[in-house]
């Protein structure tokens, strides 16, 4: 597993890249707190900052950046993926390389389509399509991502993260 942390450059890059991410998710955030009918919704720019946080995830993988990813994710984080269960050390430990593998080789531009934000729980559902080559083999998907986060002393972290795929 790739310990590096990234460097001040790549960090520069991501928030660049961030930056703009940040300007959907408050109009998305506002949508949100348009609708919201008790205390237990939060503000637009606790929407922001979910979204910065799942988008870092994915930047993360195209970086090939795990020690990146492992900050972003809680103690108690799992993954589910292809009908198994994963705890954040299986994660970290195993599948999380062919992730940044295929991150690299088919780069991933998830869409935030949906952004929930109730007190310290968050939820954001993105989608997109995957199309390359990986491994030799013509990849060409639909993909779903639904990513629960809880609001830590540290900011927004990933407690979640379940993926679906379909071929087209």
């Amino acid at each position: 597993m790739n310990r590096r942390r990234s460097s001040a450059g790549s960090r520069r890059r991501l928030a660049a890249t961030l930056v703009g991410s940040a300007a959907v998710a408050l109009s998305i955030g506002a949508g949100c707190a348009a609708r919201a009918a008790g205390p237990e919704r939060a503000s637009a720019s606790d929407s922001a900052a979910v979204v910065t946080t799942a988008l870092a995830f994915h930047q993360f993988l195209m970086e090939g950046d795990s020690a990146g990813i492992a900050d972003l994710l809680t103690a108690d984080a799992v993954i589910l993926e292809s009908g198994g269960f994963e705890t954040r050390a299986d994660y970290l430990g195993g599948h999380l390389r062919s992730d940044i593998e295929f991150a690299q080789a088919i780069p991933l531009e998830a869409e935030p389509t949906r952004v929930e934000v109730r007190r310290d729980v968050a939820w954001v559902v993105s989608t997109w399509t995957a199309q390359g080559l990986f491994r030799g083999r013509q990849v060409n998907s639909d993909v779903a991502e639904l990513m629960v986060l809880t609001r830590e002393r540290a900011g927004w972290m990933i407690a979640a993260i379940h993926w679906s795929t379909r071929r087209k």
